[in-house]
């Protein structure tokens, strides 16, 4: 099972930058990306190294972060995980418009 989750999106220093979880996945490879209003998006990605847990499961966060001025142009933001286990990608998103 793959648990993906966005934990955070904070603004600060005129940035804006949020934070995608991916969890227990089994094996240990994972593609993650970014798109905003459904275009790729890879400015300002950054992605950890995947993480072997206790359970010999797996776990990747990716971060995105863009200038608030951006953050405001844009509504729908997703976190997409492509993973051999997965018949289509996983697809996470939020809307800024639900940001408070």
């Amino acid at each position: 099972r793959t648990v993906v989750e966005f934990n955070s999106v904070s603004s600060q220093l005129n940035k804006a930058t949020l934070v995608c979880l991916v969890n227990d996945f089994i094996p240990g490879a994972v593609e993650v990306e970014w798109t905003v209003d459904g275009g790729t998006r890879s400015e300002g990605v950054e992605t950890s190294a995947i993480k072997q847990q206790a359970d010999n499961t797996y776990s990747v966060s990716s971060y995105l972060t863009l200038p608030t001025s951006e953050w405001e142009s844009h509504d729908l933001y997703s976190c997409v995980v492509k993973h051999e286990t997965l018949a289509t990608p996983l697809e996470k998103s939020i809307a800024r418009s639900s940001c408070t």
